[in-house]
């Protein structure tokens, strides 16, 4: 994904960590939205911020799998989206492959 929060997107990292076979970051996200629509809903030029949390796991050596979780919720509500656009119906509908 790119994320469309520009042009003044700011990263802070909270955590990171590591276990034999894990590396994990939690961080925040934070910028104006300018770029092109997130999930079908339409820049208007707010600012956002949001948490996540990335999982990576690692094998050989070498970053494996990813997984991450997006505060969503937050993000559509500082966005005004009263009805969630239709990818993230698809995406939320999907069934997950743990």
């Amino acid at each position: 994904m790119i994320y469309p929060i520009r042009p003044d997107a700011h990263f802070t990292l909270h955590d990171a960590f590591a276990t034999e076979d894990r590396v994990v970051n939690r961080w925040t996200w934070s910028g104006t939205m300018t770029g092109d629509a997130l999930l079908g809903a339409a820049p208007t030029g707010q600012k956002l911020e949001f948490d996540a949390i990335d999982v990576r796991m690692v094998k050989d050596g070498q970053l494996y799998e990813h997984w991450d979780q997006f505060d969503w919720t937050r993000v559509f509500v500082q966005m005004g989206v009263e009805v969630l656009p239709a990818p993230f119906y698809a995406i939320a509908a999907r069934p997950a492959d743990r």
